[in-house]
């Protein structure tokens, strides 16, 4: 074969002879102890080839679809910042239930609304916020659920009624429904001063606020059944300061990984990178 041969064939067959096929479990595992150790904290963004990278550089249809699951008393607009961090570096992501789904009136309606967001066939992770982690149990029913990463949740009963409101929550709202029977948005549940921590700055509580919906008290005094063994799906927790304490000790009890930041219940909006390098970290254990 003559030398201009072989320097063609050189030439060709040099691409594929550095194409990557994603990092080895050691760097990945490395990534999520860099994490915890706060070295991504200062300019809270999810680092680029990493961790976050791995999914999007494997590409292949059967990767899991990052759900990020808002409460219906909140509604979606509180996680476009996180979805956003995802995304950008590479993560499949959506927001469940979709902002065009209408306020429920039931435990049903929510259910229907995040049932329509996720795909049936689909691997997908579920990451919950507040309320809407009583409805993991029925999606890990109905969808293929490989994963959940609680986020400042709820984590329903092993099995049987999961009630939407505790008693204590229903007996302190229901002086503030006016004559339907109709909650005010969330955010005006609590003291002024109390809601403003929560927010970065008013812009963003602006827009939170505008998207919120009202529900009905029935809503909360409403329950949705869990069937026994949704446990026994890999899980992680992620609490915001102690808001969720007693979960968050129930997630160690279960065994799950668990990791704490300190903030107040809305610290996507407030720190997003941050919280979207902690759900790529839990999500990866």
């Amino acid at each position: 074969m003559s030398t201009s041969i072989l320097f063609v064939i050189f030439f060709i067959l040099l691409p594929h002879l550095f194409v990557s096929h994603g990092f080895p479990d050691d760097r990945r595992n490395g990534y999520c102890d860099r994490v915890r150790d706060g070295e991504f904290n200062d300019d809270n963004r999810v680092p680029p080839h990493d961790a976050a990278q791995t999914i999007a550089e494997r590409g292949r249809p059967q990767d899991p679809l990052l759900v990020l699951m808002a409460s219906a008393l909140l509604g979606p607009a509180a996680w476009e910042p996180v979805a956003h961090r995802l995304t950008d570096r590479g993560w499949d992501v959506t927001v469940a239930p979709h902002a065009s789904e209408p306020a429920p009136r039931t435990a049903a309606d929510a259910l229907a609304a995040y049932l329509g967001a996720v795909p049936s066939r689909r691997p997908v992770l579920l990451v919950p916020h507040s309320n809407a982690g009583n409805f993991v149990p029925a999606l890990i029913a109905e969808r293929n659920v490989v994963g959940v990463v609680f986020v400042d949740a709820v984590i329903p009963v092993d099995a049987g009624r999961q009630q939407l409101g505790t008693p204590e929550q229903l007996a302190a709202l229901e002086p503030l429904v006016d004559e339907p029977g109709t909650l005010p948005p969330w955010s005006s549940w609590f003291d002024p001063a109390d809601v403003d921590s929560l927010f970065p700055d008013p812009a963003t509580r602006s827009r939170i606020e505008a998207a919120q919906p009202r529900l009905p008290l029935s809503y909360l005094r409403d329950g949705i059944e869990v069937r026994a063994g949704w446990t026994s799906t890999p899980a992680g927790y992620l609490a915001f300061g102690d808001t969720y304490a007693p979960e968050r000790e129930r997630a160690r009890a279960q065994g799950w990984p668990v990791s704490t930041v300190v903030g107040g219940h809305l610290h996507m909006v407030v720190d997003p990178g941050r919280v979207a390098a902690e759900i790529v970290a839990l999500a990866q254990l």
